[in-house]
Parts: structure tokens; sequence; C-alpha cells
């Protein structure tokens, strides 16, 4: 007993004092603007302990109150940190809850003057800090999606010039073009099968005109030359080498007297005739080269379309995911603007205090209460070990019962106790002191407890 009141009374005594701060919402729905500080708090306690309760924010404190003197200035700071702890409570019964909107904040000092003072500073620098580190959090936000937003702006135009060249590279290559150069590849086909059949047509009436220009120069063997000389200078140069061997030819039959050139009009209506014939058909001709050419182009096009196709949908998707991000960032980059708005401003969640700090008016430490009750226990527990322990050790003979134990018979005659007047004052005395004993002990332990309290 004496023991516990030693430890419960020489021992260094502190004091707590408690302060409360809970997390309000922000003042507009979070659907119209979101903060940019989320969490859990019970993730966010820990740290944010770690951010607020260290050696520069404390010193401060230190120095004002003239906190542990006896200790090294450097070491002040960082004792006074070991007495600061937090712990997550009920906003409305204030006792500690895990995933609760509040926490509170606990200073132990051995002043229970100053403990209260120490404890308002403290609550000041969470608050200090919570306002600091949302803004700061805001503006961070905010630069952050700034230089996303640059970043894939440059993407963009990168993307849309390298579009733009493919699309110059690969005109009439491109999925758009593909049913146009289908549609255009079906005309050209038809347009070819009409002129190859003019050219089957006029081919067949040159031949019937080239009959009708023999018999009407009687197989008269220069006009045929000069007739043939007249066509094939409507479609050939002078160097030709056809126009060179009719000219040839010509020149040899005139050099030995042939005939003169034929003045016959119907001779001359059906070379006429040949000449527009042969015309057409160089035409037709030409027209024919260039379908064909085109018809190969197109035919070449539709085999590279799906190539060109899978390309250009790579760099269109490549386009579309650049730009879906870069909108989602502009989206972001505005609400951590409106933010930081609101956390200038105070609108957004923030840490209010719901209870000060009080001056406490009894000690946190030791619990003097508990001391004495277990030390009030472990006597009484004690005192009867010993007495059974000095009953089982005590070999003396009291009753009949130890005779037997002792002789293995009974007692032949029993003596009972016959007490006389000194005997019964003795007795009187001894029933006094104990009573008076319990009665103080029961006393000085209730002094205890209401000096405790």
């Amino acid at each position: 007993m004496s023991v516990a009141y030693v430890l419960a009374f020489s021992g260094p005594v502190l004091f707590r004092s408690t302060g409360t701060i809970v997390i309000e919402r922000a003042d507009i729905p979070e659907e119209l603007a979101r903060s940019t500080v989320s969490g859990v708090l019970g993730q966010r306690l820990e740290l944010i302990l770690r951010r607020v309760v260290t050696e520069e924010s404390l010193q401060p404190i230190v120095d004002e109150l003239s906190l542990f003197d006896m200790l090294p200035p450097d070491d002040r700071a960082s004792e006074l940190s070991s007495y600061i702890s937090v712990e997550q409570v009920n906003p409305i019964t204030l006792e500690p809850e895990l995933g609760g909107a509040a926490f509170s904040v606990n200073v132990d000092y051995e002043n229970r003057t100053l403990v209260r003072d120490i404890a308002d500073m403290v609550i000041d620098l969470f608050l200090d800090d919570n306002r600091r580190a949302r803004t700061e959090s805001a503006a961070g936000t905010e630069r952050f999606f700034d230089a996303q937003g640059d970043r894939l702006a440059l993407e963009i135009t990168d993307l849309e010039q390298r579009i733009a060249v493919f699309k110059q590279e690969n005109s009439g290559l491109l999925p758009d073009d593909v049913r146009g150069n289908q549609q255009t590849l079906e005309r050209l086909y038809r347009n070819l099968s009409d002129i190859q059949a003019d050219i089957r047509s006029n081919t067949e009436r040159r031949d019937l005109l080239n009959v009708q220009r023999d018999e009407i120069a009687g197989g008269t063997e220069l006009a045929i030359l000069k007739s043939e000389l007249t066509a094939a200078r409507q479609i050939y140069t002078d160097d030709h080498p056809t126009i060179r061997r009719l000219l040839r030819n010509i020149a040899a039959i005139e050099a030995v007297g042939g005939d003169p050139e034929l003045q016959d009009p119907d001779l001359r209506r059906v070379i006429a005739q040949l000449v527009a014939v042969e015309r057409e058909i160089a035409a037709d001709m030409e027209e024919e080269a260039a379908v064909t050419s085109r018809i190969a182009l197109l035919q070449y096009r539709s085999v590279r379309a799906p190539d060109v196709e899978k390309r250009l949908q790579e760099l269109t998707r490549d386009y579309d995911l650049a730009l879906g991000e870069y909108r989602e960032i502009r989206q972001k980059r505005g609400d951590a603007e409106l933010a930081q708005n609101l956390e200038a401003e105070d609108k957004g969640e923030r840490y209010t205090v719901l209870s000060k700090p009080r001056t406490p008016t009894t000690s946190f430490y030791p619990n003097r209460i508990g001391i004495m009750l277990m030390g009030i226990m472990l006597a009484l527990g004690s005192g009867i070990g010993i007495s059974l322990l000095v009953e089982s050790s005590d070999n003396t003979v009291r009753s009949s019962r130890d005779v037997i134990d002792a002789f293995g018979g009974p007692p032949i005659a029993i003596i009972p106790v016959i007490r006389n007047v000194r005997d019964s004052r003795i007795l009187a005395t001894n029933l006094g002191f104990q009573a008076i004993g319990l009665t103080t002990a029961v006393g000085l332990a209730i002094a205890i407890v209401q000096g405790a309290l």
C-alpha cells in the first residue's frame, strides 16, 4: 500500500489540454466545384501531424513560453513534439472513432496553466497549415494541368500537320476518295467500251472507203499513193517513216513519167472522207490510251487504298486520343482554377475549431486512482495469501482433528478454553484496534481518491 502511494504521488505529473477540429464541407456542392484536396482523414492525419509538428514550427512556441528550460535549446522543440498527439473523434460525442469527421489535438505538459496556451498555439498551427496546404495544392494542380495542356497542344498540332501532309501525299487514295474512284472507274469502263466500238466502226468504214478509192482510181498506183499520202499526213508528221516511204514511192513513179495527179471529184471526195475517218480513228485511239491509263491509275489506287486507310486510321486515332485527353485536361484545369478560387475565398473544405483547449483541473499522468486501487487489491491479496501460507505451515495441535491427524486416534478427553476477565479484555482490545485500522484505511483511500479527482 505504501509503495502504491509513493508511485502515485512521488512521480512527475502531466496535465492534458485538448482541442477538437472538425472538417467542414465546402459551401458549394461538390458536383459544381470539386476541391483538389481529397483523401480519407485517417490516411491524411498522420501525414498532417508530421508536417505540422516540426521543430521549425514548434520553436516559436518554446521560445515564447520558455518551455523546457532545463534542456539544451536545440532539444526543446523536439521534446515538445513528443507531448503532442492527435486522434480521430466523433464530432458530436467527441469520443474516439475511426472514420470520424473530426480530430482532437492533445497536448501534455507539467504546468496546468501553460498547457492550455501550448494547445491553443498548436491548434493555430493546424489551421494555418490547412489553409496553406490547400491553396498550394490547388495552385500546384493548376500548374500541372497547364503543363500537361501545353504538351498535348503541341502533340495535337504535330498530329494535325502529319495528317495534312499524309492526305496531300496520298490524294485520291483516301477513304473519302474510294467511293468516288469506284464510280469513276465504272464510268471509264463504259467510256472505253464506247471508244473501242467507235474504233471498230471507223475501221470498217475506212476499209470500205479504201475499196471505193481503189475502184475510182482504177488501180492507178500513183493515185493510190497520193491518196495514202494525203490520209497519212492528217495523222503523222513529215518525219514519220510512213510519210517518207510514200514520198519516195511517188517521186520514183513521177521520175519515170507516171500518171499526172488525178482531178476526179469522186476520188477527191472519197479521199476526204478517208482522211476524216483516219482522224476519228486517231482521236479515238488517243482517247482510248488516255482512258486506259486513267483506269490503270485508279486500279493502282484501289490496291493501295486499304494500306492508306489503315495508316490514316492510326493517325486519326492518335489525334482523337490526344484531343480527348486535351479536352479532359482543360476541364480538370478549369476545376483546379475554381478550386483555387474556393480555397482563396475559404469556401472549400476547411478546418474549424469545434472545441477550444481548456485549463485542466486534474492530472492526466499518472493515473493515481488506478494505482491506489491496484495497491489496495495487491495488499488485500498479499495479506490473504500470507495468512494461508502461515496457516498451512503451522504444526501446532489446536483441535481434536489435529490430534487424530497427529496420533492416528481420537483424544481421551477435551478440555475447553476457559476465558477469564483478562482474556475478554484482551480480545475486545484487539477487535477495537482492528476496527480502527480498517476505518483508517478506508478513510485514507477515500481521501486519496478525492485528492486525485
